[in-house]
């Protein structure tokens, strides 16, 4: 029981606890992936439905409200993303 492998038991303890964490923010994301697509749905049919009655947001609004919050979403999985295969050196 030398330091050698203490120093193993400690690389072991730490790779577990990484691959929590990269599980964890995987969850997330994909959560937030889901939460998105529904907005999406969401959001398109009740634009439909308020484009009956001439009311709710403008073409160029709705384009606006899904281009950012598709943005938004691709950049917390680029964030993620990263983290999970960032390249290790």
């Amino acid at each position: 029981m030398g330091p050698e492998h203490h120093a193993k038991v400690l690389n072991n303890e730490q790779f577990q606890q990484d691959m929590q964490e990269r599980k964890k923010y995987a969850e997330a994301a994909f959560r937030l992936t889901h939460l998105w697509v529904w907005f999406l749905i969401g959001s398109t049919a009740a634009q439909m439905v308020m484009s009956i009655f001439d009311v709710g947001l403008t073409e160029n609004m709705f384009i606006t409200l899904l281009t950012t919050t598709t943005i938004s979403v691709l950049g917390v999985w680029a964030l993620v993303g990263s983290y999970l295969f960032g390249r290790r050196g």
